[in-house]
């Protein structure tokens, strides 16, 4: 018992000191004020608050920042868009989760594009499709390659766009952005316009791993008389995805990601049990992350603290087995030490045996050497 506490001790000094336990703070880049990262941001900080945890969030201008922040370690952890690796070097950073879709709408002044067998005719048409460098024209213009289109496109920023649909200045325009977003809520609330549909949403997907097949159902915005939308639409979506630079700490990898479930938003498009999940990313993968997401806690973290039970669970598959070859292993040796002592105790018995035999023949002297020698033997076998 003292044997097994002292090696326990032993093990958790190992875990905890020379492992190191998670920080108390970390950077987390969210991206633009009032948009959908910033909004997650803030829920993963009030959440790992509750855990000990200070987060400092930094707001960028979008993924290529995060990207930037990520791989100079000017930010632990970030949130950026799948597809953003063909836009800027991620450097070494990594994937911890994917944690919501991000819709590619496709918002057009009503009447202004006809829809032929639910295809939108763009050719000729003024579409504004995001600055240049963002995630939404990277992935309008990939859009447009794969579809042929001889679209006008116009690098405006949401804001430009958003005047030039209610102005009429442009026919349509593109955004990447969570169904539940509060740009989509101002989109929808300008009169006269209409969502257009994304055609061969299944085959676009296989050509553009980055993004994802959903659909967007039938009144999941307003289900009221008019629903809205009126019916179900396919659409594409890229997945906003949380990534962590180069050599984050473990345990803080996983804690992250155990926190995820308290802040995912509800999902307007998609299998409500997409996220959290990196079975999609195309970024590569941060294994303690993964390996939280595919195994869920360790039977440690249900009775010793995360900041023990965490460093612990690396190395404690390692120490089992150790711990369960410890018996046998003592069992053998000590088996070994008794014969090797017993043998030590047998090798006697001839000689004194033969005293034995000879008792009655042996002559005074001779017994007193006997006795001399048996005394001497009594006190080293002591």
């Amino acid at each position: 018992l003292v044997l097994g506490v002292i090696v326990a001790l032993l093990v958790v000094t190992v875990a905890v000191v020379l492992l190191g336990r998670p920080p108390k703070t970390f950077t987390l880049a969210s991206g633009q004020p009032g948009g959908m990262y910033a909004a997650f941001a803030t829920s993963l900080q009030e959440a790992l608050a509750t855990e000990g945890i200070t987060v400092e969030v930094l707001e960028t201008a979008g993924s290529i920042e995060t990207a930037d922040l990520l791989r100079s370690g000017d930010a632990d952890v970030g949130l950026i868009q799948s597809g953003t690796e063909f836009l800027t070097d991620i450097g070494r950073s990594t994937a911890l989760s994917e944690v919501f879709y991000e819709p590619f709408w496709i918002f057009a002044r009503l009447g202004a594009i006809d829809v032929v067998d639910g295809i939108p005719v763009l050719a000729g048409k003024r579409l504004a499709i995001g600055p240049a460098g963002s995630g939404t024209n990277a992935t309008a213009r990939a859009l447009i390659d794969q579809t042929g289109s001889a679209a006008i496109a116009l690098e405006w920023t949401t804001d430009e766009a958003i005047a030039g649909l209610e102005d009429g200045t442009i026919d349509a325009a593109f955004f990447v952005v969570a169904a539940n977003a509060p740009l989509v809520a101002e989109l929808a609330a300008i009169p006269d316009l209409e969502i257009l549909p994304v055609p061969n949403t299944e085959g676009l997907s296989r050509r553009l791993p980055f993004l994802s097949p959903v659909t967007l159902f039938r009144g999941v915005f307003d289900p009221g008389a008019s629903p809205v939308p009126p019916r179900d639409m396919a659409m594409l979506a890229a997945r906003a995805t949380l990534m962590g630079r180069d050599g984050l700490n473990p345990d803080l990898a996983r804690l992250v990601v155990r926190e995820l479930q308290k802040v995912l938003p509800v999902p307007y498009v998609g299998d409500l049990d997409a996220f959290p999940s990196l079975s999609q990313t195309q970024f590569p993968v941060n294994e303690d992350a993964r390996r939280y997401l595919d195994e869920g806690p360790t039977p440690l973290e249900s009775f010793l603290p995360f900041e023990i039970a965490s460093p612990l669970a690396r190395v404690y598959l390692i120490v089992l087995p150790l711990l369960v070859l410890a018996f046998p292993i003592y069992t053998l040796g000590k088996a070994g030490w008794e014969w090797f002592n017993n043998s030590r105790v047998n090798s006697w018995y001839p000689r004194i045996n033969a005293i034995e035999r000879n008792l009655e023949e042996s002559s005074l002297e001779e017994l007193m050497a006997q006795h001399d020698f048996l005394v001497g033997l009594d006190g080293q076998l002591a």
